[in-house]
């Protein structure tokens, strides 16, 4: 059995997770890597990575908050005004999701993941 390594990083409006198999040669960077996934559905990326977890492609995730500045200002605003306005804001607010592998493995893990 492999071990796996995972570095989770959170901030106000970003987070990464990246997954690394022990033994793996050499770290995803943005030199080296190639975007597999970009989805505002996190049942869709969860499926992709659990499908790159199982056949040991290491991969960079990262998940952007997908609202402007001004908007969460807003939003903040109009929580502290009326609960109601702040329920209907909310649901305008999404998450961008990005799943990176190295190169090398872009082609074998799109195949895995969705077959071409």
């Amino acid at each position: 059995m492999h071990n796996e390594e995972k570095e989770i990083n959170r901030t106000n409006s970003r987070s990464f997770e990246t997954f690394k198999v022990s033994g793996g040669d050499i770290m995803i960077t943005i030199f080296n890597r190639k975007r597999l996934l970009i989805d505002i559905s996190q049942v869709e990326c969860n499926r992709v990575k659990q499908i790159l977890k199982t056949e040991n492609i290491e991969y960079y995730y990262k998940t952007v908050l997908n609202s402007p500045m001004m908007s969460r200002r807003m939003d903040v605003s109009a929580q502290a005004k009326n609960a109601f306005a702040y329920r209907e804001k909310r649901d305008h607010t999404q998450f961008v999701y990005y799943i990176y592998v190295k190169r090398k493995d872009h082609k074998r893990a799109r195949k895995l993941a969705y077959g071409n």
